[in-house]
């Protein structure tokens, strides 16, 4: 939804389980189907982010903070297909202002879990019609 305000929770971060459960309680919606590619993807209606000053206020206070990033659902692909290995080497041509660098670097510390490997998207194709 291009109206949407997306945000991903850094989930090695100790503070990630309560950071998900305000999420929750604030009315962010989870994009569960991102969840077995080791990210944490949230969705929110932008006029209720913009509208709402507490949200807004902690959310880029958090983000400050590191533990967790906006970013638009679409600029997330590129690291979800790429899917890289922590024994991998990367490197994002296109690096400004280096959120996708940032997101490889996360996945690349958590590996993918069995069942992520089976449910990720089998081409380029299959996960943009995902989305």
């Amino acid at each position: 939804n291009p109206t949407s305000s997306y945000l991903a929770v850094d989930i090695a971060r100790p503070a990630a389980t309560l950071l998900e459960a305000r999420l929750l309680k604030d009315g962010w919606r989870r994009r569960s189907e991102l969840d077995g590619a080791g990210l944490s993807v949230w969705e929110m209606d932008g006029k209720q982010y913009s509208a709402s000053p507490s949200i807004k206020g902690w959310a880029e206070q958090e983000n400050r903070r590191g533990n967790l990033s906006f970013q638009e659902l679409v600029s997330m692909l590129p690291a979800l297909l790429l899917r890289p290995l922590p024994e991998h080497s990367c490197l994002d041509l296109c690096a400004a202002p280096g959120s996708k660098s940032v997101q490889l670097l996360r996945l690349m510390r958590t590996p993918p879990t069995a069942a992520s490997s089976t449910a990720a998207p089998a081409s380029a194709a299959a996960a943009a019609a995902a989305f």
